[in-house]
């Protein structure tokens, strides 16, 4: 440090060091006044998507080639929101006998094709994402988002609708737990103004963050079915289910390390404020206790070497459901999947695994 000749602080380094105060100052403010923009930026990692893949997303036989029938859906949520997503037939026998009026139709003229369908389907699985990215999936390598929604309508007879959050992929806004949930809203809306409630089933499956969008919308539907004549789900899938944001905060890779950071510069107390002060807070435990008081089914499924949602948080999820029934377990139900690793991260490929389809099917044919 200069000093001038008396031993004092010279003015050029009370001038830097009072600049530099400033801008730490400054930039301590802005982190303040912008926590819940900076929070949720984290919190659903929405920027990260190849930008070829947002691009595509009106093309749905760009990921899903020949072995699925899909077409692009679009919703307006109560809050004049517009979402967009998709609409994929079951495989098999349906898709084809779909396929030979479309391929007489341009496309963009196909909606009655594919309404008259869903007017006669059996079963609509509602599919929830998780972060990052969006419907079509995260990087060009491949989408295991992709794959998912695929294996759903291939092994399960079932239509598959799946729409993404605002501020996703193609859609406007900015994501929120509250706007979420009404994202969630328009998708069901969606879906049950086009089947006929008497003859078909809508289930939901939400996939580690899409866990908790899937729970909260079923809970606010089963709330609202006591109080009116409003349809709930048929059943519920929570894949990689967490208990609340702030513990799932705790355990993924990119949280755990700017909370890591956090502590390092001013210890617990800074660590514990951060995560107390998340503008979200998506009460899993809370939310499957409700679906399970009204009696809805769930299916809760974990993968034992999960790196981003351990185990114990999912099986804590499943306590919670099943503690909130007075008859124990019945129609709540918990599954510890264990496969080798087939793609990037145990978290996403759970559904690669035959015990997947073997536990999924027989829960949907017993409820869905």
């Amino acid at each position: 440090m200069r000093r001038g000749p008396n031993g004092s602080m010279s003015m050029a380094t009370l001038a830097f060091l009072v600049l530099g105060g400033l801008i730490v100052l400054s930039l301590v403010l802005y982190v303040y006044l912008k926590f819940e923009v900076l929070a949720r930026n984290l919190i659903y990692l929405r920027h990260m998507v190849h930008p070829s893949i947002v691009s595509k997303l009106r093309t749905p036989r760009h990921f899903f080639h020949s072995n699925i029938v899909a077409r692009n859906t679009e919703a307006i949520t109560n809050d004049r929101v517009k979402i967009y997503g998709w609409h994929l037939m079951p495989a098999g026998r349906e898709s084809i006998d779909i396929v030979s009026p479309l391929s007489a139709l341009d496309e963009s003229h196909s909606d009655g094709i594919f309404d008259k369908s869903l007017l006669d389907a059996k079963r609509v699985v509602v599919f929830f994402h998780g972060i990052a990215g969006c419907r079509g999936g995260v990087w060009l390598c491949g989408s295991a988002r992709v794959s998912l929604v695929r294996s759903l309508a291939t092994h399960f007879g079932s239509h598959v609708v799946a729409f993404d959050y605002r501020g996703f992929g193609d859609c406007q806004g900015l994501p929120s737990e509250a706007g979420i949930l009404e994202d969630a809203l328009a998708a069901w809306t969606w879906v049950s103004m086009r089947v006929d409630p008497s003859k078909c089933k809508v289930a939901l499956y939400g996939q580690s963050m899409g866990s908790a969008v899937a729970a909260k919308l079923a809970a606010e539907l089963c709330e609202r079915q006591q109080s009116s004549s409003s349809v709930r789900p048929s059943a519920v899938i929570l894949d990689a289910p967490f208990t609340c944001l702030a513990d799932a905060a705790c355990h993924h890779p990119i949280s755990r390390g700017v909370l890591g950071l956090l502590a390092a510069l001013g210890g617990a107390p800074l660590r514990d404020a951060a995560l107390r002060r998340l503008p979200d807070a998506w009460p899993t435990v809370a939310h499957v206790s409700t679906i399970a008081r009204a009696k809805c089914p769930v299916l809760i499924l974990a993968n034992s070497a999960d790196e981003v949602v351990p185990v114990q948080l999912s099986q804590k999820v499943y306590e919670a459901a099943a503690a909130a029934t007075a008859t124990a377990t019945t129609g709540v139900h918990f599954s510890e999947i264990t496969a080798p690793k087939v793609l990037t991260r145990h978290h996403v490929d759970t559904f690669t695994a035959y015990d997947w389809i073997a536990k999924v099917g027989k829960f949907l044919d017993d409820y869905a």
